[in-house]
């Protein structure tokens, strides 16, 4: 029981950040005894390896985690871009050494909210508060860039 790592017993010393993309569902966290942020990237095709659908885990690495969150995130760009709030949460489990703590990230859903409002840009307050009260505050400057050049 007092092994740590993605999938295992770990959940009870390290900070669990579930992220779930159209192609892959992602396990990331802070490592509490270990000191290191950890990483595994699943396919979400049926496995028909015995990987059980492993594309990517921090323990293949030597050390098995890594130190920052910035190699962390390159190494998962290939299967997620890790938004700057993802990124915020993981920091702040860092700096308060947080274990025990679970939270699913849906960017499948979230991909899909922002297709709906990118083809138009917010003419009123309603649109500008969907992208802020549903947690898409980082698209927000997306949409202020976007109009802006079109208004110009």
């Amino acid at each position: 029981m007092g092994t740590s790592g993605q999938g295992q017993v770990g959940f009870l010393r390290m900070s669990q950040h579930h992220i779930l993309t159209k192609q892959y569902e992602i396990l990331i966290g802070w490592d509490r005894p270990l000191q290191y942020s950890v990483g595994t990237v699943w396919d979400k095709t049926p496995p028909d390896r015995h990987d059980e659908g492993i594309v990517f885990a921090t323990l293949s690495l030597p050390g098995g985690g890594v130190g920052t969150i910035a190699t962390l995130s390159r190494l998962l760009h290939p299967y997620v871009e890790l938004p700057l709030h993802i990124r915020a949460a993981l920091a702040e489990d860092q700096a308060v050494n947080r274990g025990n703590a679970f939270y699913e990230w849906n960017l499948a859903e979230t991909d899909t909210r922002i297709a709906k409002l990118a083809g138009t840009c917010p003419t009123q307050n309603r649109s500008l508060q969907v992208l802020l009260t549903e947690g898409l505050f980082p698209f927000l400057i997306f949409f202020v860039k976007k109009c802006s050049s079109q208004a110009s």
